[in-house]
């Protein structure tokens, strides 16, 4: 019980049937300590690792931790896959960057988290119905809460040096509409109840977008992500697309079922490659000018003819399939790269 190893550094006792362990472990050079896909149920409250750096706890059946963790140094934390209902209220790991408590039974987060070197945070697959208000993670740069019971988001969020946000799979109706994230590349929300988009969404470097499986019935006004390469906004309740959407280097966007009756004359994506409008109430089709799209998907569509003049130069697979059409559409002649032309019935 009494393990006493001053010179200890690495201790991994993973992968066994372990479900306790000694009360009184004193390591003071332990720097990384693994004891993941066990038994145990609880860990010691005489754990004195003052140089720990990197602890995984994964894969046990923890119902709680405890409430004296002192580890000043450390940087790793994860303790997924238990049955933790909650977290300790005094956490205070300063130097801690990467923590995850994924895949528990969380109904709430601590509100007094200190963690200001905090890289990168995973919650996800647990209970949680909020998050604290006062999240101050100055550095975080990758937030993870996707499969909660979510309804909303902090209207506070600001986390300058934030890249991913990650939310899917929760019960939000809204985003904040003063999400302070400059820095933010991707922004996961699919899978939730959300109606509609903030109007002042400000993320310059937005690289993607992804929202289906949602209730939005409209998009902003104002998309201007001069960086989005991948938009998703299939499976919504979108009856027209905004006609100032400024994405020049969008290289995916897919708007599938849907109920839109027409798509703008400007969609100016001169670097799209993937276009799927399948499983709307298009009636017809704009002249398209996009010389780098790959792929166009247009089936299940309402659709009784296509322009003749759409200059998709690199085109490679096209689909129009199940729609109302009355002549083969004479623009394929041009498309001198096409590989695959679907099932184009003529009514």
């Amino acid at each position: 019980d009494n393990m006493n190893f001053p010179n200890l550094q690495d201790l991994h006792c993973d992968s066994n049937q372990l479900t306790a362990l000694p009360d009184n472990m004193n390591f003071p050079n332990l720097q990384y300590f693994n004891c993941f896909r066990n038994q145990l149920t609880a860990l010691t409250n005489n754990m004195i690792f003052p140089n720990l750096i990197d602890f995984s706890c994964d894969s046990n059946q923890l119902t709680a931790l405890p409430d004296n963790m002192n580890f000043p140094n450390l940087i790793d934390f994860s303790c997924n896959n238990n049955k933790l209902t909650a977290l300790p209220d005094n956490m205070n790991f300063p130097n801690l960057q990467r923590f995850s408590c994924s895949d528990n039974k969380l109904t709430s987060l601590p509100d007094n988290m200190n963690f200001p070197n905090l890289h990168s945070f995973s919650c996800s697959d647990n209970k949680l119905t909020s998050l604290p208000d006062n999240m101050n993670f100055p550095n975080l740069k990758h937030f993870n809460c996707v499969d909660n019971k979510l309804t909303f988001l902090p209207d506070n969020m600001n986390f300058p040096n934030l890249k991913e946000l990650y939310c899917s799979g929760n019960e939000l109706t809204f985003l904040p509409d003063n999400i302070n994230c400059p820095n933010l590349q991707e922004l996961i929300c699919d899978d939730n109840q959300l109606t509609t988009l903030p109007d002042n969404m400000h993320f310059p470097n937005l690289q993607e977008l992804i929202c289906y499986n949602n209730k939005l019935t409209s998009l902003p006004d104002n998309m201007n992500f001069p960086n989005l390469q991948r938009f998703d906004c299939y499976h919504n309740y979108l009856t027209f697309l905004p006609d100032n959407i400024n994405c020049p280097n969008l290289q995916y966007f897919n708007c599938s079922s849907n109920q839109l009756t027409f798509l703008p004359d400007n969609m100016n994506f001169i670097n799209l490659q993937y276009f799927d409008c399948n499983y709307n109430l298009l009636t017809s089709l704009p002249n398209m000018n996009l010389p780098n799209l790959l792929e166009l998907y247009c089936s299940n569509n309402k659709l009784t003819s296509i322009p003749d003049n759409m200059n998709l130069p690199k085109l490679r697979r096209f689909n129009c399939s199940d729609n109302k059409l009355t002549s083969l559409p004479l623009c394929i002649l041009n498309f001198k790269n096409l590989q695959v032309f679907t099932n184009c019935t003529v009514y």
